[in-house]
């Protein structure tokens, strides 16, 4: 069986030398496998120096500030733009004081090898003690901050790795496999073949065996080509670079396997190449399609815009509110900052022209101001969360197909193991709101305790860290659906094989 098996390699291995057909193929899935190195590097290395800039100006801001902290001249206050005035109960408290705060999502080390939707959403967000959904002119849905980016670059998609993994090496694998059995019938060589000691099935399947290790050779060095050359940090974080392979190989075994069924048919070149061909548009194109229709329609969104400005009419007449009504929900929410009885912080008496001049009605205005914040927040959460729940109900409708289809599976994976996907953004979303809330509570806190800040207290602000999200679980799903996938096709070409013997 071991000659069996060296000669099988060697006729392997003088087909690739001998067909210039074969060697075009493998030159082209090489240099498109290259392109899609590198476009991803810079696609990420893009994103990098966005992130880089913001951080540069963030740091610099609370240098700044720290500096007024520790400025003797001034004590323990901050000198700040109304005339004369030097107080920490003012609008900068509020609003300056923490408005350059960012929430930063960091591509990880596989990022640039499947961008998901990094280069849809921007990779940061500004955090204040403001509602999160507003910025100071209106309502903001968390996108408003989200670069400028070609639509129609958008609709195509990105040449990533895990596009040339998804899309080109299937193809790869029909074009170099779809002749498998048939050429040799057509080639006049099957009589010889029926002489040797191990049947056909055999050693078509060994032949198989042989490309398809081939191939995952092939991808291996891609994958560990792009890992190591990350523009992101790579030094100890092989997990992902793991995660990944076992992904990928899983893909390539059942692109083989399916390969196997329809090559077991035994048909001429011509209908294999067809019935293949075709797989590939059901699996990557057909059925994808027809699922992303049926969630459209089976769950329309709202309008966004409609919504946007039907919150800022809202939010007009909160202003005019009276504030006890607002203080009520306060206080249930946050005991601790409780004042009794409860009166009104800024009336119709109050004039704006008194800002900078009592520091009374600096103090009542920064109640005020912390208080419309936090009854905006509460007022437009309430519909923002229904809307975010329209989203998730459509995440969770293709969730199903997501778990039974290769493709989807596959491109879930990768995006998991890159950290680019929507499990990423969804956990984002979350840090940046619990950021936000921190932030939030300990501004009202310092304002309604009339606590003039100090350098500790602008030092416990911190920084937005994002914690560590592990979905190597949901890999482990995706990786094992695979794998069923593949056993079954095999039995069923194996059992395909055995209807005649060869």
């Amino acid at each position: 069986m071991t000659n069996v098996l060296l000669a099988i390699w060697k006729f392997e291995w003088l087909h690739l030398k001998r067909s210039k057909m074969a060697q075009l193929m493998l030159l082209f899935i090489c240099a498109t496998g290259i392109y899609a190195l590198q476009f991803g590097y810079h696609s990420v290395r893009k994103i990098k120096e966005q992130i880089e800039g913001v951080e540069r100006a963030n740091d610099s801001t609370r240098q700044v500030v720290l500096g007024y902290f520790s400025d003797k001249r001034i004590a323990d206050s901050v000198r700040f733009s109304y005339r004369g005035m030097n107080s920490l109960y003012d609008g900068f408290t509020v609003e300056e004081y923490l408005q350059y705060n960012m929430a930063v999502n960091h591509p990880g080390t596989l990022t640039h090898l499947s961008l998901g939707q990094k280069d849809v959403y921007s990779p940061y967000r500004k955090v204040s003690a403001r509602s999160l959904y507003y910025d100071g002119s209106g309502i903001s849905m968390g996108d408003k901050y989200a670069e400028i980016n070609n639509p129609h670059k958008q609709l195509a998609g990105n040449f990533d790795l895990s596009y040339w993994l998804l899309y080109l090496i299937p193809l790869f694998i029909i074009a170099r496999n779809h002749s498998l059995f048939s050429e040799n019938s057509e080639n006049g060589t099957l009589p010889l073949l029926r002489q040797l000691p191990v049947s056909i099935r055999t050693i078509t399947f060994i032949r198989l065996l042989y490309r398809c290790l081939a191939t995952v050779l092939l991808v291996s060095l891609f994958s560990l080509a792009g890992f190591l050359h990350s523009p992101v940090d790579v030094s100890g974080t092989g997990t992902p670079l793991l995660e990944w392979m076992l992904v990928a190989v899983a893909y390539i075994l059942f692109w083989f396997a399916l390969a196997w069924a329809l090559i077991s048919c035994r048909k001429n070149s011509a209908t294999t190449a067809l019935m293949m061909t075709g797989c590939w548009i059901l699996f990557l194109f057909i059925i994808p399609g027809l699922v992303n229709n049926y969630i459209s329609s089976r769950y329309p969104l709202d309008s966004r815009t409609a919504l946007v400005d039907a919150l800022n009419d809202k939010i007009e007449k909160l202003w005019d509110m009276p504030d006890s009504i607002q203080q009520v929900a306060l206080y249930n929410d946050m005991p601790a900052l409780t004042t009794e009885p409860i009166k009104p912080m800024w009336t119709a008496a109050d004039s704006f022209d008194s800002l900078g001049v009592s520091e009374d009605a600096d103090l009542r205005y920064n109640k005020r101001i912390m208080l419309w914040h936090y009854f905006l927040d509460k007022s437009v959460q309430q519909e923002v969360k229904a809307f975010e729940k329209q989203l998730a109900e459509k995440e969770k409708a293709a969730q199903p197909f997501a778990w039974i289809h290769p493709a989807m599976v596959t491109q879930r994976g990768l995006n998991l193991a890159a950290a680019s996907g929507e499990d990423n953004r969804d956990a984002f979303r979350q840090s940046t709101a619990m950021y936000r809330d921190s932030i939030f509570r300990m501004t009202i806190t310092h304002v309604f305790k009339a606590h003039k800040l100090g350098y500790d207290d602008y030092a416990r602000y911190g920084k937005f860290s994002m914690p560590p999200h592990a979905f190597a679980g949901l890999n482990n799903l995706g990786i094992w659906v695979l794998l069923t996938y593949t056993v079954i096709f095999l039995v069923v070409g194996f059992r395909q094989f055995n209807r005649r013997a060869c």
